[in-house]
């Protein structure tokens, strides 16, 4: 992988230029065929979300996004650990409701299960769909080389580059998926004409700080290692990139749902051995 080397260049304005001047926010469109929301959680300052409609061909329109900064957020670092879970428990709650109260409600909703929030969001995910009338499903991303679907916690099949783990401690279900792998995807979407197959618009309005979180990520360079396929992604120091994540995981929602790339690399198995063939009188492995 070379440095410094970028394998597409994705700015702000590609993004901006993206935008759906008849498509109000909130509007759900009529070739949509899933509703989906992300939640990227990031206790120290806010909540970003945002809400995507998909068409069977992966074309997408976000619909609607925010920043959740209700009390009890943002919560201090100097609580003790059980303390942080109660309050993030508590703004998730607050946060799924608001949610749910939308015209653009969706069909499945996503949160950021990684880190120091994992058990606190497994737990909220057992009751959210009471407390808030929207389940939520936790959602782990893994990097490219390291995302490996033959684990022991895995539940069920694998679908588009995710898979369903069962959490023993909890008793609570989470999603595991490619996140280089998706976020890459989500990139490229921005790259194409508003209503082609695969690609990604936004609703009529202003969006310099949604498209610059989402350049705050660079993928500088790619490529497949003993099996696995490695990124090299490097960030704008100092910048968020939470609206990167939130696409992110859209896409990785919609490919648990049905609607793919066919492309995500599913990680080499188990077990893997050498194996000898003769072609033309000589011995080749493989």
């Amino acid at each position: 992988i070379k440095e410094g080397v970028s394998v597409y260049a994705l700015k702000p304005e590609h993004i901006i230029a993206r935008t759906d001047h008849d498509r109000p926010p909130f509007y759900v469109p009529e070739w949509s065929r899933l509703v989906v929301a992300a939640t990227d959680l990031n206790p120290s300052y806010a909540f970003t979300w945002g809400v995507d409609a998909f068409g069977g061909d992966q074309r997408n329109g976000v619909v609607a996004y925010g920043f959740f900064k209700d009390s009890p957020l943002p919560i201090d670092s100097k609580k003790t650990p059980a303390e942080k879970e109660r309050l993030l428990f508590e703004a998730l709650v607050l946060h799924g409701r608001q949610l749910a109260a939308l015209p653009c409600r969706p069909n499945h909703w996503g949160v950021d299960a990684g880190g120091a929030q994992f058990s606190a969001v497994l737990k909220f995910s057992l009751i959210s769909e009471k407390e808030c009338g929207l389940k939520c499903i936790p959602m782990t991303g893994r990097a490219g080389k390291t995302y490996n679907p033959h684990v022991k916690t895995r539940v069920g099949m694998v679908r588009n580059g995710v898979y369903e783990c069962y959490d023993k401690e909890t008793r609570a279900k989470w999603l595991c998926f490619d996140a280089d792998f998706y976020r890459e995807v989500a990139h490229l979407a921005w790259l194409g004409t508003i209503g082609a197959p695969g690609s990604c618009s936004l609703f009529a309005g202003r969006h310099d700080e949604w498209a610059a979180q989402i350049c705050a990520e660079k993928l500088n360079g790619k490529a497949e290692i003993a099996g696995r396929m490695v990124y090299n992604w490097t960030q704008t120091p100092n910048a968020p990139h939470d609206a990167g994540d939130v696409h992110t995981m859209f896409y990785a929602l919609a490919g648990w749902n049905g609607i793919g790339t066919g492309g995500a690399a599913s990680g080499p198995s188990k077990k893997s051995k050498t194996v000898s063939v003769v072609v033309n009188g000589k011995v080749v492995s493989r």
